[in-house]
């Protein structure tokens, strides 16, 4: 049931963007709305940034790995990983230095990462709203590079949902989208397209705006 309900859904959102085919999509009053909120959404979101949470700035000492109640093993001890990504995929892609740290008894303490020139080239950090740090790579900015479809506006209870069909680009080509940079940091980056553009997949997305002021007050990407 749900199934088909999915598919009742996806038939509506395809048949309200192809009644619209025949309005270009800047003609529409909601054109420079959904503009806007892509982009903010592409600022605070971006794709090709990685969170290194619980990581919040360089230096960084991470602590030894636990191995549970088996403290016997001689093999060297390993550091504590960010949740996204490995330490040791971040030093053999350049970013960062690792060094052991020993403790007064004379053992291993953790490691100590510092950022190389080519960390600090992608380096950026960001401060939440809580004014919480975190450390964060970033290969690239995705932009809008069209949107090729707007739906007519639906009524619902939340407002007026608009479901609309765009294509992000990437913004330059720094070295570090396919220098193996991308795979270290756990990021998928698309590839380059005939016409040498970075294109990503077309995104479908449905927007809830306000009625009276044309807020956005949520989407999302189906």
């Amino acid at each position: 049931m749900n199934r088909l309900v999915f598919a009742l859904a996806m038939m509506a959102v395809v048949f309200g963007i192809s009644r619209c085919a025949r309005i270009k999509p800047e003609e529409t009053r909601f054109h420079a709305i959904l503009v806007a909120e892509i982009n903010r959404i592409n600022e605070e979101e971006n794709p090709l940034c990685a969170d290194l949470y619980p990581v919040q700035a360089f230096p960084y000492l991470a602590r030894i790995k636990s191995r549970g109640y088996d403290d016997s093993q001689s093999a060297a001890p390993l550091p504590e990983d960010p949740l996204r990504v490995k330490w040791k995929d971040m030093v053999a892609a350049g970013l960062v230095t690792e060094s052991a740290k020993i403790d007064l008894d004379l053992k291993p303490a953790g490691y100590s990462y510092e950022l190389t020139s080519k960390g600090r080239g992608i380096y950026s950090p960001q401060v939440l709203p809580s004014g919480q740090k975190r450390a964060r790579f970033c290969i690239g900015k995705p932009v809008l590079r069209q949107i090729s479809a707007i739906s007519k506006p639906a009524y619902s209870i939340e407002g007026l949902n608009v479901t609309a069909k765009y294509t992000l680009k990437v913004e330059g080509g720094s070295p570090a989208l396919y220098d193996g940079t991308a795979q270290a940091l756990g990021l998928k980056v698309p590839a380059r397209s005939a016409s040498g553009e970075i294109l990503f997949q077309d995104i479908v997305a449905t927007f809830v705006l306000q009625r009276d002021t044309g807020k956005v007050l949520s989407w999302q990407a189906m």
